[in-house]
């Protein structure tokens, strides 16, 4: 799957969800995740521990309804504390050793 459709992939989950759940609690929420798909998981990133709490808690569940609902595939969801940038380091590391073993 390329980036851009991955973007669209996370726009539509998040569209979705800006008509489910409280607009309050969208922009709390659900406004500061960055999100990914490697393999077949969706990487949410969250800013801190408080959101990430608050996601599991309360929107997981509906997260992974929307994911089953917009995806042919079955796509599993992983929260983690931190940001594209701090990551990106971490996902261009690992291809360049794939290719190294290659």
């Amino acid at each position: 799957m390329n980036k851009k459709i991955k973007n669209i992939f996370w726009q539509k989950c998040t569209k979705y969800l800006q008509n489910t759940i409280p607009m309050k609690n969208f922009i709390e929420c659900i406004c500061p995740l960055q999100a990914y798909i490697e393999e077949k998981t969706l990487i949410l990133l969250s800013p801190n521990s408080y959101i990430k709490e608050k996601i599991e808690k309360n929107y997981l569940s509906i997260i992974t309804n929307v994911m089953q609902n917009i995806s042919d595939e079955n796509y599993k969801i992983k929260i983690i504390i931190g940001a594209i940038k701090q990551n990106k380091q971490n996902i261009e590391n690992t291809e360049k050793n794939i290719k190294e073993e290659l």
